[in-house]
């Protein structure tokens, strides 16, 4: 994956007023085309939406259940002709380009934004958040390199050691 744009709550430009999206009438891009995306397209095909995925795998579950374009994640020119496919844009997961979903935030219509990607993408920023947002968070620490870690480890760090 390239290293992505760092992505700042607020800055998704998509997240403007809530849009109408009919079946029959609009088209679903999915960033990522794993087993959740194969099920959101199955189900959202039975109520007539259509749908798209990017994916690299040429064999990508949801793939095989609508038009896909094959191209990593970091394809800023797949993610391009996605947002020209989709009338509006989803992520099936995290580990999808987080600079590509800041990208496609840009140009298409993604409601969910890109910012809560950013964050889920690292364990340390996701703590960080939720413990600012005043949610206990079991106690943790950040590990380097494995030998940066003390030759005993507390209790707490390890508790099956």
């Amino acid at each position: 994956m390239s290293g992505g744009a760092q992505v700042q709550a607020g800055e998704d430009k998509s997240l403007g007023t809530p849009r109408t999206l009919l079946p029959g009438q609009t088209t679903i891009g999915v960033l990522g085309g794993g087993q959740l995306g194969r099920m959101m397209a199955l189900d959202g095909i039975a109520m007539g939406y259509r749908f798209v995925t990017l994916d690299p795998a040429t064999d990508a579950p949801c793939g095989q259940v609508t038009p896909q374009i094959t191209a990593a994640y970091n394809d800023r020119d797949a993610a391009r002709e996605l947002a020209q496919r989709a009338d509006v844009i989803t992520y099936e997961f995290e580990n999808v380009d987080a600079g590509v979903a800041a990208l496609l935030t840009e140009e298409s219509y993604v409601p969910q934004g890109s910012a809560l990607l950013y964050t889920t993408q690292r364990r340390l920023r996701e703590k960080a958040a939720i413990e600012a947002a005043g949610v206990p968070v079991a106690p943790y620490r950040k590990v380097a390199a494995w030998r940066s870690l003390p030759p005993r480890l507390p209790s707490w760090a390890c508790p099956v050691c």
